[in-house]
């Protein structure tokens, strides 16, 4: 590939991987973009956290050619993802069906693409990225994707079987009340004694308000503790499972919750 010249980096990232780029996640030309590669006008590198592309000659004369023998003014890509949670971990409307749109366009000084809605596609595809030829003349240029962790409102159901006594129950984050949650304090609310589906006796804490982004290794986690006596009950409670998110009203509104059962 030592004739060819790159003409831009596309980097993903994700919140819920820590930044990291999801598995499973696929960039596929499409359109034009796809012609040119078959004829290898273009040429693709796939890479772990996404792609770099490169043409065969002067990026200026290539750029130009395209514009006038093909009349494109972007290439074209697809998203498509095998992780069937990939919706539930990833920050997005309720109950909202479509595809996520990305043009250089609307990319600020970094390279950082803007996200937009769109309506469902035909065929159905996670997403679509543009990168506008006219971006590309005067050099190589570096975008990227950042998909944010889906925020939910976490909810312990606390069930104890073994009887243990506890006098002042509370959910602690390294022996304080109070945790830093997308820049306010967080406090859980609870505990409130309800019963859950099943018909057992629990002790229930939440969020509340705030809401907590998803994350696959989080360095945010939380203890069960007895005021009273000072001490954990449960050490390192459980993080929430995407497969588990469901809806709640809070102050009138819908929106996502993560309840998780402990048994003590």
């Amino acid at each position: 590939m030592s004739q060819f010249q790159p003409i831009f980096q596309l980097q993903i990232k994700h919140g819920y991987f820590n930044g990291g780029c999801p598995k499973g996640l696929h960039i596929l030309p499409s359109g034009q973009t796809e012609a040119l590669l078959m004829k290898r006008a273009l040429a693709l590198r796939m890479e772990e956290s996404g792609l770099t592309a490169f043409v065969n000659g002067k990026v200026s004369d290539v750029m130009a050619y395209w514009q006038k023998a093909y009349s494109m003014d972007a290439l074209d890509f697809e998203l498509n993802t095998s992780d069937w949670a990939f919706s539930l971990y990833t920050e997005q409307p309720l109950d909202w069906v479509g595809t996520r749109m990305y043009d250089s366009g609307l990319s600020d000084d970094t390279g950082l693409m803007r996200e937009t809605l769109g309506p469902l596609s035909t065929p159905p595809v996670m997403g679509k990225i543009r990168i506008a030829l006219k971006e590309l003349v005067s050099g190589a240029r570096t975008y990227s994707i950042d998909f944010p962790a889906r925020a939910t409102q976490w909810q312990y159901y606390i069930i104890n079987r073994s009887a243990l006594s506890m006098k002042d129950p509370g959910i602690h984050r390294a022996g304080r009340a109070m945790v830093q949650a997308q820049g306010s304090h967080l406090h859980f609310t609870g505990p409130e004694k309800v019963v859950t589906e099943s018909g057992e006796a629990a002790l229930f804490f939440s969020s509340g308000s705030d809401m907590i982004a998803l994350s696959r290794w989080s360095d945010t986690r939380f203890d069960l503790v007895d005021g009273h006596s000072a001490s954990i009950i449960q050490k390192g409670l459980p993080l929430p499972d995407p497969a588990w998110t469901r809806k709640v009203q809070i102050n009138g509104q819908t929106k996502a919750c993560s309840p998780m059962y402990v048994y003590v």
